[in-house]
């Protein structure tokens, strides 16, 4: 008879497993990362400690496989379900927004007459725009360091749902059922960040009536 354990451990697997299925069939590359656990982020396999949530393997080896993906999420023996982390690239890049100019993004008017998959990660107060790939990233915003990132290629990974971060998951502010899986269009989020950042400077600009 299996434990109540063993049965959310079931769970959690195929929920993961399920949900990488489901972003490598869109062409969304995908690879396990270290899992949150009560001594902080472990990698899946070795069980040693990473510090803070990492790929479990090779950027390189990110992949749509499905065997491979069942390799990874699939089987029983691993104690440990790995976060489920997805790669910009070809299929999609990543504006990676500060929570305060991501909400202002997400309200857009123009924005929400053309959404696109937003998720966000509330461990690091940043919200992911998924767009489509050749996108620049706004130039001359003069906000702070880190508070408006392209993420496109080299090096650059995000998690995604159902994976936990710290003791938050990680969640979509809006599913890629919801608009069919069509990216975010470029020029009207980048738009949308230049209207926002300019709207939060006015904000804190003193002597500036609202």
């Amino acid at each position: 008879m299996q434990s109540q354990d063993d049965t959310v451990h079931g769970l959690a697997r195929r929920r993961a497993h399920r949900a990488a299925l489901d972003y490598a069939e869109h062409g969304w590359m995908v690879l396990p990362g270290s899992v949150w656990t009560a001594r902080g982020y472990v990698a899946p396999g070795a069980l040693l400690d990473t510090q803070r949530l990492l790929p479990a393997v090779p950027l390189e080896d990110a992949t749509t496989d499905a065997a491979t993906i069942a390799r990874w999420w699939g089987g029983d023996d691993n104690p440990l379900v790995p976060s489920v982390l997805i790669r910009p690239g070809t299929a999609f890049a990543v504006l990676s927004l500060a929570w305060n100019i991501a909400e202002l993004v997400f309200h857009n008017r123009r924005f929400r007459r053309r959404p696109g998959p937003v998720l966000y990660r509330a461990d690091e107060g940043q919200a992911y725009f998924l767009v489509e790939p050749g996108v620049s990233a706004p130039a001359g915003l003069g906000c702070r360091p880190g508070d408006v990132l392209l993420l496109d290629a080299d090096g650059a990974w995000i998690a995604a749902p159902p994976t936990r971060a710290k003791n938050f998951e990680v969640v979509w502010w809006r599913h890629p059922d919801s608009v069919g899986w069509r990216l975010c269009d470029a020029a009207i989020t980048c738009a949308a960040v230049v209207a926002a950042v300019r709207r939060l400077a006015t904000r804190r600009r003193p002597g500036v009536p609202r």
